[in-house]
């Protein structure tokens, strides 16, 4: 049985086969495949103390600390438009409109940090935010361009 409690500090504790963890972290195995499922929870060294196949067959307290959790990790803002870009020494800098505001973006490597899923983007800025562009065919003409510039400099299209 698996139990997970948030700290005062914010930090998570989890206790599993009789062992109790703090500081542990909570990821998605499969985040693009099957994000509902499949939740690994790693201890402070980054090891694996248990993967939760299904979260609904844990209790609902570890329910709502695995959910308030994920939600919390893979926050994901969604791209409107793109205001400006510039790229200076391998790094781009972007001034975006999302679905939650204005926010500036630092994209370094390009292998690591965009991910390219026919017309749908998803790219994770130096922070570990993440940003999508559901499709960037629907984008205003300015910010496909610019995004465009973002991929072609690194080589991720023609």
């Amino acid at each position: 049985m698996l139990k997970l409690c948030r700290e005062p500090d914010g930090s998570l504790t989890a206790t599993a086969n009789g062992r109790t963890h703090a500081n542990v972290k909570v990821l998605r195995a499969a985040p693009l495949s099957d994000p509902a499922r499949y939740i690994s929870i790693l201890d402070a060294n980054g090891d694996e103390i248990c993967l939760i196949t299904d979260p609904s067959e844990v209790d609902e307290e570890a329910r709502r600390v695995l959910s308030g959790e994920l939600e919390r990790r893979y926050l994901t803002f969604a791209v409107r438009r793109i205001n400006s870009l510039r790229v200076e020494s391998g790094s781009s800098y972007l001034d975006v409109d999302t679905d939650k505001g204005r926010r500036d973006v630092v994209l370094q490597d390009a292998d690591e940090y965009i991910r390219v899923f026919g017309t749908r983007l998803l790219l994770v800025d130096v922070d570990g935010n993440r940003f999508e562009i559901a499709d960037i065919h629907e984008l205003d003409r300015r910010s496909a361009k610019l995004i465009g510039r973002v991929l072609q400099t690194r080589g991720l299209v023609d």
